[in-house]
């Protein structure tokens, strides 16, 4: 991965992140019950199970594997010369820290620590958008990192103006989330749903109706 250089310790340390969640569960195998839980509505209740082997090893490996195929595909976007290191570095690190997070959620129901799922998916998700809304603005032109649908990759204006956009949409987003953390403010499932998806339909649509203005007044 020639775009890291003197670097490649970010892709090692991020790649054993990812790895620590299977660590983890060998060392608390025996603790662990089989099967586990993998799946929380905003309730907090367990509504699917896998079997240990499935958890431990196969979510571990699986995200390890994610976090390594998208850094080749990045490093091997023609245009990821495009991409500051400050955006890199998001993507670095970004799997290990779902990864994290996810086997956190899943090892403390599966000892059975009672957890506030809803209040903590409004962290997560929350921080989360505050994050991408910071570096969206900061994002140019390329095909594995960004907004990447057809009107922004064929436009370099349109690119620019979603991405801006789409950085202060994440950035409201994300505020609201926390906010509903730190007041304990539980959200339903329709909420959440709401919460989650908005953001992302109003960026599409504010990108295409860019585009399609510039084609008409063309």
């Amino acid at each position: 991965m020639k775009r890291f250089g003197n670097q490649k310790w970010k892709v090692v340390i991020s790649f054993l992140l990812c790895l620590c969640p299977l660590f983890a569960g060998l060392i608390l195998w025996n603790r662990l019950p089989d099967p586990m839980p993998i799946h929380f509505n905003l309730q907090g209740e367990i509504d699917n199970y896998g079997s240990k082997l499935l958890v431990v090893v196969g979510m571990g490996l699986f995200m390890a594997a994610l976090h390594l195929l998208c850094l080749y595909v990045t490093t091997k976007d023609p245009e990821n010369g495009n991409v500051s290191d400050t955006v890199m570095d998001l993507t670095v690190w970004a799997v290990p820290a779902i990864s994290l997070f996810v086997s956190f959620m899943i090892y403390s129901a599966a000892l059975g620590t009672q957890l506030p799922v809803s209040r903590i998916m409004s962290f997560g998700l929350g921080l989360f958008y505050l994050v991408v809304g910071n570096y969206l603005p900061k994002t140019r032109k390329n095909h594995t990192i960004g907004i990447r649908i057809p009107w922004t990759l064929n436009d370099r204006e349109v690119w620019d103006k979603t991405h801006r956009f789409g950085g202060f949409v994440m950035m409201a987003a994300g505020a609201l989330l926390v906010g509903c953390w730190l007041f304990r403010v539980e959200l339903n499932d329709a909420v959440m749903t709401v919460l989650t998806l908005l953001p992302l339909a109003l960026v599409i649509g504010y990108s295409g109706f860019l585009y399609y203005r510039k084609r008409a007044i063309r």
